[in-house]
Parts: structure tokens; sequence; C-alpha cells
């Protein structure tokens, strides 16, 4: 692959992630309020062929996924039990709708691509974790995919701290799991080396 091609996919990577999971957003929001996820569903699934067809580490993306679906179970029931937020889709016991799960796996994933500059900037991270969270939660209310049955300030307070933390873990993790990559791959490069040079 020529330096060019390597740039353009490169792009196409980062970008095809940037526009498909903001797609992904509005197709679960949109589709959450109007109790039709279908299309919700659809752009998932685009996003995940995307990744998979231009990642550089599929598997890590996969990783990445799996924990975004793991901080969703884990932090939504703060805010559901707390009546913080409610969904029209949600089920009982306090547990998220799959659509934020969905929503969640997809943001984490993303760490791997139109993200991946916050691997190194925690404290910016930090800083759009809080900010970002409470702008796209609020687009989300407005959209009717989400109720704050306790009003807008006591939700803010809580879901933008939360989201403050959890976003440098993810981006934090994110950068875990391509050093753990970059050492298995020297790693395999440097066992084939060996090897090679022991035929001789």
């Amino acid at each position: 692959m020529t330096h060019q091609a390597e740039i353009k996919r490169e792009r196409m990577r980062i970008w095809g992630n940037a526009l498909w999971f903001n797609v992904l957003w509005f197709a679960l929001v949109l589709g959450a309020a109007a109790q039709n996820l279908t299309y919700g569903w659809a752009a998932l699934l685009v996003l995940l062929v995307w990744a998979a067809v231009y990642s550089n580490n599929f598997r890590n993306d996969l990783r990445m996924a799996i924990a975004g679906v793991v901080v969703a179970l884990v932090v939504e029931p703060v805010w559901l039990a707390g009546g913080l937020i409610t969904y029209p889709t949600q089920s009982a016991y306090n547990l998220p709708p799959n659509w934020i799960v969905a929503l969640w796996a997809g943001f984490a994933l993303s760490f791997n691509h139109c993200l991946y500059w916050l691997q190194s900037r925690l404290t910016v991270a930090l800083v759009l974790g809080g900010v970002g969270s409470l702008f796209s939660v609020t687009s989300a209310a407005r959209l009717g995919a989400v109720e704050f049955p306790e009003g807008w300030p006591p939700m803010a307070i809580t879901y933008g701290l939360i989201w403050a933390l959890i976003t440098p873990l993810l981006a934090w993790l994110a950068s875990r799991y391509a050093h753990e990559a970059e050492e298995q791959a020297k790693t395999q490069a440097r066992q084939a080396s060996e090897d090679t040079e022991g035929q001789h």
C-alpha cells in the first residue's frame, strides 16, 4: 500500500467513524422517541462493519464496545434509580433500554477512531465528557427520548460528574489496549525474526 493510500485509508477510518457515530446517535434517539429502532440497529451494524473494514485492530474495537456495554450497565442505573432520568422505553429494575446500551458501545468504540486524540489528553477528555454529555442528553430530551422527572439541574450535576470521570477512563482504556497490541506485534515480529535466523 502506498503512502497516499495509507493516508486516505486513515481519513476514511476516522471520518467514517465520526459520521456513522453521529448517524447512530440520531437514529437511536429519534427511534427511541418514535419507539421504532430499526434504523438505529442498522446504523450500529454499519458502524461495526466500517470498523471491521478500516480498523487497524478490530479486536480492540470489540473490546472497547464491550467496555461501553459494561459501563452502561453500571452507571445508567445510578440516574435511573435516583429518578433523575427516565426513558420511555426502559425496562423494569432500573436497567437501561437496549438502545442506550448500543449508544454506549458505539461511543466507546470511537475512542479508537474519531476520538483517538483523547487517549493522550485525559484532562481534555474530562472536560468534554462533562460538557458534551449534558449537551447530548439535553438534546435527546428535546427530541423526546429522555425525561428529567426531578428537573434539569439535579440531573446535570450527577450526569455531568459521572461522564467527566467515565470519558477519560474510556480514553485511557483505549490507550492501554493500543499499547498492548503494539507490544504483542513487536513480540511476534521478534519471534518471527528469530525463527527465520534459526533456519539459516
